[in-house]
Order: structure tokens, then C-alpha cells, then sequence
């Protein structure tokens, strides 16, 4: 979850949203999928509240190092993340990473992050230019879909963008990275979103706190995870016969050039 949405009420979250808890699903196919042979650690960079990395670390049990990086995090969050979560390593930037950790990362998570910054293609320059960065590195990352649906949730959030998946493919490679897969997900999610959009455009909204507004119970968030990941296997499934669906997200596999 994004700091931001986090600090949007002082009530403890008990509910993670089904998007959430079915993009992790989406992230751990993927990494099964394209992770490199050899794993000497793992990042999540732009980790928010932690809840991803920790919950990937569950899910895998890698005997390797787990970092989580936020510019967000103010020291007491720092403190706190790393007293409670002792296989994962929190900083507050990658500088302040690399100080502590002189091996290579392997994988690198980037969970609807790059949305975030104003020059996504000089970012993504920079991140691999840090020396645990290699040609081998696998980067996984998601986006919001669709600049036509671009909303107050987007804006609320921070956005400068969403992407289609051209523009995707180009911004990675104009960074100089090799693109080894892009494409869309949770197209269910796409009717919900145009209604969202078509109302925004008919009377004023109120401004969204999205995620953290999440009341659903615990049977309902069961059931619509489950339904937003039958949705996914299915684009996968109707993109390896080259039918390729839209959806309210995308993801890109990636690594840095050699060059």
C-alpha cells in the first residue's frame, strides 16, 4: 500500500483490498516465471508500507537477503518496519541501501511506482546505475493502464501518468533497458474504472482515498481476489495463443542493457 494512502486515516487497516492481495499473486507468478537462475537478493523498491515484500517473503522462503526501499519513510517507520519484520531490511534510499550491502540484486520489484515520478525514464537510469545493479537483474514491474482513465484516485495518489503498453515498452527502452515482456491485466477491472471516470465527468467527486477505504468483509475480499485472479490466468492464457486482452493494469519484465 502507498504511505500516502496509509496515512489517509489513523485507523489500522484489517482488510487488505482484493486488488492488493491479487497483484501479489500476479508479482509471484511473474517472478516464477522469468526469475533468473541464481538469487543473491531481492528488492522491492517503493515498498510503501511493506505489506508486499514481507508477504512475498512468506510465500517463497528465499534464503537471501530482502530489501525495502521508500523515500516516504520517516525514521520512527524505519525503526519500526525493522524491529518487526526481521528477514527484510528497510531504507529510506538507495544510496543509504548500498552503503549497507555491497553483493548484487537480482530481482527487483517495482509495484505501481514509476506512475509516480515525473521523469520515469530518468529514474529507471539511475536505479541501474547503482553497482548491485547488473545486466542479469530482472525488474518487475506494474503500472495503472489507460491514460483516458485517469481519475481522482490518480490524482489523489500522485500520478503523472498511466500507461498503455507501447508507451511502456518505449519509456524502459528509451532507459536503456532490454524489455523481455509487456502486457495488460485485471480486465475485469476496466468497467468499474469507466463508470468511475464517466461519473467524474458528469457531477464534481469528492476526493478518493482508495485502498484504505476498503470495507469489505473478509468473504467478500476472499471471493473477488479469487475472481481478479481467475481474470488474470485467463489474459495469460489468451496471450500465449497471441489474443491479447486489455486490462486496468500492466506489467513489464525487464533487464539493463549491457551497454
Amino acid at each position: 500500500m502507498d504511505l500516502r494512502e496509509l496515512n489517509a486515516r489513523d485507523a489500522q487497516i484489517i482488510n487488505r483490498h482484493p486488488w492488493e492481495l491479487a497483484r501479489l499473486q500476479v508479482a509471484n507468478d511473474l517472478f516464477h516465471q522469468f526469475k533468473p537462475q541464481k538469487i543473491n537478493a531481492v528488492l522491492d523498491l517503493g515498498c510503501g508500507d511493506s505489506f508486499f515484500i514481507s508477504q512475498f517473503y512468506q510465500l517463497n522462503q528465499l534464503n537471501v537477503p530482502h530489501f525495502g526501499v521508500d523515500i516516504n519513510f520517516d525514521d520512527a517507520m524505519l525503526q519500526s518496519l525493522n524491529n518487526e519484520n526481521p528477514a527484510t531490511r528497510f531504507f529510506k534510499s538507495l544510496d543509504d541501501l548500498q552503503a549497507h550491502y555491497t553483493g548484487t540484486i537480482d530481482v527487483v520489484f517495482l509495484m505501481d511506482v514509476i506512475e509516480h515520478i515525473e521523469f520515469d525514464i530518468d529514474f529507471m537510469k539511475m536505479v541501474c546505475s547503482y553497482p548491485f545493479i547488473t545486466k542479469e537483474t530482472v525488474f518487475i514491474i506494474t503500472v495503472p493502464a489507460f491514460q483516458s482513465l485517469f481519475c481522482s484516485h490518480d490524482v489523489f495518489l500522485g500520478h503523472y501518468r498511466r500507461y498503455n503498453n507501447a508507451l511502456l515498452r518505449n519509456n524502459l527502452q528509451t532507459a536503456n533497458m532490454n524489455v523481455v515482456k509487456v502486457s495488460y491485466f485485471f480486465t475485469l477491472l476496466l468497467l468499474p474504472r469507466l463508470i468511475q471516470k464517466t461519473k467524474e465527468s458528469l457531477i464534481s467527486s469528492k476526493e478518493t482515498t482508495g485502498l484504505v477505504e476498503w470495507k469489505g468483509s473478509r468473504s467478500k475480499t476472499n471471493l473477488i481476489t479469487k475472481i481478479l485472479l481467475l481474470d488474470y490466468f485467463v489474459s495469460k492464457f489468451f496471450s500465449k495463443i497471441g489474443i491479447k486482452l486489455p486490462g486496468l493494469s500492466n506489467f513489464a519484465i525487464c533487464k539493463p542493457s549491457a551497454s
